[in-house]
């Protein structure tokens, strides 16, 4: 929520006001809520109950589970894959390499459900990835954290996890930045602060005199690491 619903919607706010005060001279005010970015974010299922359409709820909504051609399915090894085929094109490549071609035509029949998980519970997730490999069909293993952070190819090819150099210990792992820019590049400068390492200067800089910081720091008011 706090990057979705927050950090994006502010990082757009932000630069649009910064182009409306190139164009116009002039500053304004920027009115930001989570709250207000959480209910944006269900826009999908607030036009469906706007136009009159089914009330949102498991397995009810063509993006919850209702159809057998957005859905996830289990493996015969426990594991779950991720079938995101709305477009034809991508169902009916997916039926074909899980041998059901015959299920082209019931993409959004709801009966076919329990037809696709038999077939996809046949083999293993390794199985099926192997054979989707170079097939347009957005079937997709469900990665563990492990498997994301740790083994994930295109993950370490765009440089989403790094490690910061941290004085004293072991380097630190941290998710890299999305946003990627040939001109000024993002970079880690240093690792994430100590709760309370900053205290102290933070206080000083809204000016609150070095008494009262002592005194907040004896009752337990502030932390400094």
């Amino acid at each position: 929520t706090a990057f979705g619903a927050g950090g994006f919607p502010a990082a757009f706010a932000i630069a649009a006001a910064l182009i409306a005060r190139e164009r116009t001279g002039r500053g304004q005010l920027i009115d930001m809520a989570l709250f207000d970015g959480t209910v944006m974010m269900m826009g999908l299922q607030a036009a469906s109950y706007f136009s009159g359409g089914p009330m949102p709820a498991a397995k009810n909504t063509a993006l919850n589970g209702l159809f057998p051609c957005y859905n996830i399915y289990k493996t015969a090894d426990g594991r779950w894959m991720s079938m995101g085929g709305l477009e034809p094109r991508f169902w009916k490549t997916f039926c074909e390499k899980i041998g059901r071609a015959d299920l082209a035509a019931r993409a959004f029949d709801t009966s076919a459900i329990p037809e696709v998980a038999d077939a996809v519970a046949a083999k293993a997730m390794s199985e099926w990835v192997e054979i989707f490999a170079d097939a347009p069909a957005c079937f997709e293993p469900v990665q563990t954290f492990e498997e994301v952070f740790h083994g994930d190819e295109q993950v370490r090819a765009r440089g989403m996890v790094v490690d910061i150099e941290q004085p004293g210990g072991a380097p630190l792992k941290m998710l890299g930045n999305p946003v990627n820019l040939s001109d000024t590049p993002w970079r880690a400068a240093a690792p994430p602060p100590d709760l309370g390492a900053h205290s102290v200067e933070i206080l000083e800089q809204a000016g609150f005199a070095k008494q009262d910081i002592s005194e907040m720091l004896e009752q337990g008011i502030v932390l400094q690491k």
